[in-house]
């Protein structure tokens, strides 16, 4: 009898164990694992760290010098191309300039400073650098850097794209003009490039590219 007892409380431990087992093992499937939390995002390398807030007079003979040939180009567009003449923004004011400034992460070169500060770039239909770069808005200017970098392709922090095609973008590198993604030199500096650009309008210079007017008095230029 004492060994039929002892089997039957041996049993009931087993069971009562067994039990206890699946009773735990229920709770860590009904429980959900825990993971470590997500890391942060890391930031963008093609964001830089801000830049100066204040931008820096410019030269007075280079303000001069560039006043001159806007003006030009300006007059120009008013009396053989008065469709495009109406196409250009708004001039971009100094909080307009100092915000690019600081959004790029370097210190504007004068002459784009200059030219923002009389056109702020110009909408679809408005006048372009030959053959067909339309000139960027302060705003377009920081955008465009930023998806040029994250591209890749040769593009380096601290370029600066101001005018932009179906085929590419003109931008500055230490001063100079070059043309992307070709990389090639354009001109030694914005000014220059203005300056041809209204000699070829005036005809005062051989070029590649003569500009064309529509019975509208919109501009475009045709290759020679």
């Amino acid at each position: 009898m004492r060994v039929v007892l002892a089997i039957f409380a041996v049993g009931g431990l087993l069971i009562a164990s067994a039990l206890a087992i699946g009773v735990v093992r229920d709770r860590e499937r009904a429980s959900p694992t825990e993971s470590a939390p997500a890391p942060p995002p890391s930031a963008s390398r093609c964001v830089p760290p801000e830049g100066p807030v204040t931008i820096s007079p410019a030269p007075p003979a280079l303000v001069a010098r560039l006043a001159t040939t806007l003006d030009r180009l300006d007059r120009w567009l008013e009396t053989n191309a008065p469709a495009t003449s109406t196409v250009w923004n708004r001039s971009a004011t100094a909080a307009d300039l100092a915000t690019m400034q600081r959004d790029l992460g370097v210190r504007l070169p004068a002459d784009l400073a200059i030219a923002l500060a009389r056109h702020d770039g110009a909408r679809p239909g408005g006048f372009t650098l030959p053959p067909a770069y339309l000139p960027l808005s302060a705003r377009d200017i920081v955008t465009t850097a930023v998806e040029l970098c994250e591209r890749g392709d040769g593009w380096q922090q601290g370029d600066l794209p101001f005018a932009r095609s179906d085929s590419g973008v003109l931008y500055l590198r230490g001063g100079a003009v070059y043309r992307h993604p070709a990389r090639q030199l354009v001109a030694p500096s914005l000014s220059d490039l203005l300056e041809r650009a209204v000699d070829r309008l005036e005809g005062a210079s051989a070029a590649e590219y003569r500009p064309e007017v529509d019975a509208v008095g919109t501009l475009t230029w045709v290759r020679e």
